[in-house]
């Protein structure tokens, strides 16, 4: 029986055949002797529940404790809330299962947080790599500088930090002081700020320069589909409804006032979808949208930026 910390490591997976064997492999073939692999079928409709149960015996061989939960899809919050329920380790990391992990991935984040007690987070730089070209790389963070800053809240909010899920490792006792019910709010896309905003309002994160993950890019992704406006609207909507439910969470649990926050994020997101509008030539769109806004959003401040590239918002204002 190992005596290091236990590192439990939740990994969502919907429709993930192609990835989810190369992501386990990571896996085991971490330097570290103590994990807790923890794989939630989030309702795939394709072979990766019989590819995940074929790995439990490789896991376990390992050393590794494994676990294995299959439910109907609920998206990556709801996926990422079935792990939280039943996790035990130490120290905790989420990862997506089309990316993986660089061998001393989790042996160096642990040894981090175990020399910096006053740290609840660790986050290390990562390799981006093409999916049809795994031997070409370049790096997530390319001025690791601008990563310096302890105090990441407000960055988390502006995506200005790390944004990428297997970079993480939390301390559980930090974790588990400000989220005691083990749940995010289950949005069907993301979680990371679910995950570590409440944790970046009250404690500090530790920047490692390594790259310790791989995130994989591939061209079918949603986010790379610039045609349809309602992906962006959509999108935006998603955003805020996620920074809106996390403040709910921290002023709970921390007893807090984020208000601040509140005016910021609803005013960011309106702007954008502002922008989006008339990018696309929406004007009853933007016009409605304007008048909805306007008075509880204090959007008059987004109207003045954008009217410095769209000349004719006045004419529209005026309708």
């Amino acid at each position: 029986m190992s005596k290091k910390p236990l590192v439990s490591m939740i990994v969502p997976c919907y429709n993930c055949e192609k990835w989810i064997g190369r992501l386990i492999e990571s896996v085991i073939s971490q330097t570290y002797d103590n994990i807790e692999l923890i794989v939630v079928n989030d309702g795939s409709t394709d072979l990766s529940g019989e590819i995940i149960e074929g790995f439990e015996g490789k896991v376990v061989d390992r050393g590794y404790k494994f676990k294995y939960i299959s439910q109907e899809n609920k998206g990556l919050g709801g996926a990422i809330n079935a792990g939280l329920k039943v996790f035990c380790g130490e120290y905790l990391c989420w990862l997506d299962a089309d990316d993986y992990l660089e061998p001393t991935s989790v042996e160096d984040r642990v040894k981090v947080l175990k020399e910096n007690p006053d740290y609840a987070i660790v986050t290390s730089n990562a390799y981006i790599r093409k999916s049809d070209r795994l031997d070409e790389y370049k790096l997530l963070i390319e001025d690791e500088n601008t990563q310096s800053n302890p105090w990441q809240f407000e960055d988390l909010i502006n995506e200005k930090s790390i944004f990428c899920s297997g970079c993480n490792m939390v301390r559980t006792e930090n974790f588990l002081e400000v989220n005691p019910e083990r749940e995010i709010y289950p949005a069907r896309r993301g979680q990371n700020w679910q995950m570590l905003l409440p944790l970046c309002y009250k404690y500090k994160r530790y920047y490692l320069h390594k790259p310790l993950y791989n995130y994989i890019d591939y061209p079918s992704s949603m986010s790379k589909d610039k045609n349809d406006i309602n992906i962006y609207l959509t999108r935006y909507d998603e955003h805020q409804a996620i920074l809106l439910n996390t403040f709910d969470m921290i002023e709970k649990v921390q007893k807090t006032d984020l208000e601040k926050h509140r005016r910021f994020v609803t005013k960011k997101y309106g702007k954008l979808r502002l922008a989006t509008m008339l990018k696309y030539k929406e004007y009853d769109m933007f016009d409605k949208e304007y008048k909805a806004f306007r008075e509880k959003a204090d959007l008059k401040v987004a109207v003045m930026l954008l009217r410095r590239h769209f000349k004719f918002i006045d004419a529209l204002i005026k309708k």
